[in-house]
């Protein structure tokens, strides 16, 4: 997920990124009702994701501040390209070397069989 704030708009921008279409669904109802987050798109790989981010800062509109990723090593390119743009992973992998390596670079990581308010709790504000 990707979270994003503008000017002094208080809603986080959240930009959803997973491989499955029902993953990326269900983050997007629970996320939209959630008070304070703005789903702003939903990406199915990590290239779409960096393309979404990319396309948005370059419209001179503030990015997503969160980004979410599914196992794919483009979330590499978010932080890189956008040091405001924080990545949490959700996966189900929990402990294989590219969680290590992701983890380096996210602001956190969370198990996909985690419940909903652990997911809002872990989305960084800015």
């Amino acid at each position: 997920m990707t979270r994003m704030q503008t000017g002094d708009d208080p809603r986080v921008r959240v930009l959803v990124t997973d491989d499955q279409s029902i993953v990326r669904q269900g983050l997007g109802v629970i996320l939209s009702h959630a008070p304070g987050i703005e789903v702003v798109g939903f990406a199915e790989n990590g290239r779409q994701a960096v393309e979404m981010t990319a396309s948005t800062a370059r419209s001179g509109a503030h990015g997503p501040e969160n980004a979410g990723d599914e196992r794919h090593p483009r979330h590499r390119a978010i932080v890189q390209q956008f040091p405001q743009v924080k990545v949490l992973v959700l996966t189900t992998y929990d402990g294989d070397e590219w969680l290590f390596d992701a983890i380096r670079r996210a602001c956190g990581y969370l198990l996909k069989d985690v419940d909903a308010d652990a997911v809002l709790r872990a989305i960084p504000a800015r």
